[in-house]
């Protein structure tokens, strides 16, 4: 027997017996129902009520003082945590519309 077969059967022997470990009692130990998709999976909608009122953002990033910077079609918004601030030509940025 060629010793391509023999490691060809030892990887798929290794492979069950990981995806048997890894798989052995998640049924009963997952905190959700069977119909159920991520209930403990939070996220929160931002829109115009809290100041965001770009419709499109072209790009995300967080500045070392832990603001979160989005580039919008209606200019850049800054996120403390709690509200956003728009920055357009007006506060001194070249174009309303950032990438």
């Amino acid at each position: 027997m060629p010793s391509f077969t023999l490691i060809k059967y030892e990887r798929i022997a290794q492979l069950a017996v990981f995806f048997l470990l890894l798989f052995q009692g998640t049924a009963e130990a997952l905190p959700f129902e069977k119909d159920s998709i991520h209930p403990f999976v939070y996220y929160k909608h931002f829109g115009e009520d809290e100041g965001l009122t770009g419709k499109t953002i072209y790009s995300i990033m967080q500045d070392k003082d832990g603001f979160m910077w989005f580039g919008t079609n209606e200019g850049a918004f800054r996120f403390d945590g709690k509200n956003f601030r728009r920055f357009t030509r007006q506060d001194g940025i070249t174009d309303n519309e950032v990438h």
